[in-house]
């Protein structure tokens, strides 16, 4: 009974492997990128207000890349999170929103944050993402555009099963 509970288990793994296409890695070497390429979020506008970090970030280290990448150390970095509080400390969560003011007052950009495999907006990968996309895939629960970027870690523009694979694997850190 048990081998044959494992051959069926093994069966449907190896067929949705063979079936689903090849997830393109999104947790890239730098956390501010954009399809590959290393930008400062001071020069990148998002059409849809919403900006995809390359892999999760503390918000001491995203303010330390932007300045070394914009070449203007004085440029101020501001996240706040969707209740409105002031992260200095932590993770950047998927909706916070992000702004880059220059020393004389003015905005250069102001993004909504996207962290990928953050669906529960709490900065990183983990079980309360998993199970929140699994509610979200039985037809349970809702999520708004920026959970559903953040949980689309096969970038095909549709949130899947495919998505919930990736992000059990990403929050058991072996993607």
């Amino acid at each position: 009974m048990f081998l044959r509970n494992l051959r069926k288990k093994s069966a449907v793994l190896l067929l949705l492997a063979l079936l689903l296409p090849a997830a393109e890695p999104v947790f890239t070497s730098g956390a501010v990128s954009v399809q590959g390429r290393d930008r400062p979020l001071a020069v990148i506008k998002a059409p849809d207000g919403l900006y995809r970090f390359g892999k999760p970030v503390t918000v001491p280290d995203l303010r330390k890349q932007l300045a070394d990448q914009s070449g203007n150390p004085s440029l101020h970095v501001s996240v706040v999170s969707r209740s409105g509080e002031r992260r200095t400390q932590g993770y950047v969560c998927t909706g916070d929103s992000v702004s880059a003011v220059l020393p004389d007052g003015k905005a250069v950009s102001e993004v909504t944050a996207v962290i990928p495999g953050d669906p529960a907006r709490c900065g990183k990968p983990g079980a309360e993402g998993c199970a929140l996309l699994y509610r979200y895939l039985a037809g349970q629960y809702g999520l708004a555009d920026d959970q559903l970027a953040a949980a689309d870690l096969d970038r095909n523009g549709k949130v899947g099963t495919a998505d919930l694979l990736l992000l059990k694997k990403a929050a058991a850190g072996s993607f």
